[in-house]
């Protein structure tokens, strides 16, 4: 904040351009108004988990769009505001600045299907092996359940995923990698019905190198 005795503005009042002029004890004040630079470092955390967040979901909308549809519709709002919702509470972890995903604790689908059994992965020649057990006692576990599975590249922001290319009593798939593409892979298996009422909780299966 400034004050003049005189000058070219004179006696001048009210805003000109980012400049506000106006009288102050008989003395005629101009300020400059504008956003402040200054932020409280609980605002600068909340910022950097919703970047964290977008950042993570902005590769797999299409398969966010599947796997929080149940959860979507229940709440009225959009998937990509239940995955929201959901990562910003349970999948981050660390301190501001540090703050960091928690692939662990990330869940790609979210719903009451039975989750995929004894589920693992391993990457061969051809692309990545999902393989899972199929237990017809199992309740909420209906034999054309279509798979769905990820493999998440954080040091590229990109995914591939497959979703119904295979079923739950057939065991097992293979997802092809594209060529060049590599690095850590964090890797997620879920089941969503036919009729995509019904959806599962995604199973985490850890993190394999492609080179």
């Amino acid at each position: 904040m400034s004050s003049v005795d005189f000058g070219p503005f004179g006696n001048y009042r009210g805003r000109m351009g980012n400049l506000v002029f106006y009288k102050l004890m008989g003395r005629q004040v101009v300020r400059r108004i504008g956003r402040s630079t200054s932020h409280s470092v609980a605002q600068l955390a909340s910022w950097q988990r919703m970047s964290l967040v977008n950042a993570f979901l902005k590769p797999i909308i299409p398969f966010i769009n599947i796997g929080y549809a149940v959860q979507a519709r229940e709440r009225n709002i959009f998937p990509q505001n239940a995955a929201v919702s959901y990562l910003l509470r349970y999948s981050l972890k660390g301190v501001y600045p540090s703050l960091e995903m928690d692939y662990e604790k990330v869940l790609v689908s979210q719903g009451v299907l039975a989750p995929p059994l004894n589920a693992s992965v391993v990457l061969l020649s051809e692309g990545l092996h999902f393989n899972w057990a199929y237990d017809p006692s199992v309740p909420l576990s209906l034999p054309s359940d279509e798979v769905m599975v990820m493999a998440y590249f954080p040091g590229l922001a990109k995914a591939v995923f497959e979703i119904g290319t295979a079923v739950r009593i057939s065991g097992s798939l293979v997802l092809p990698l594209p060529q060049g593409l590599a690095g850590n892979m964090e890797l997620y298996i879920s089941f969503v019905a036919v009729n995509r009422k019904a959806v599962s909780d995604s199973v985490y299966l850890g993190c394999l190198v492609r080179i």
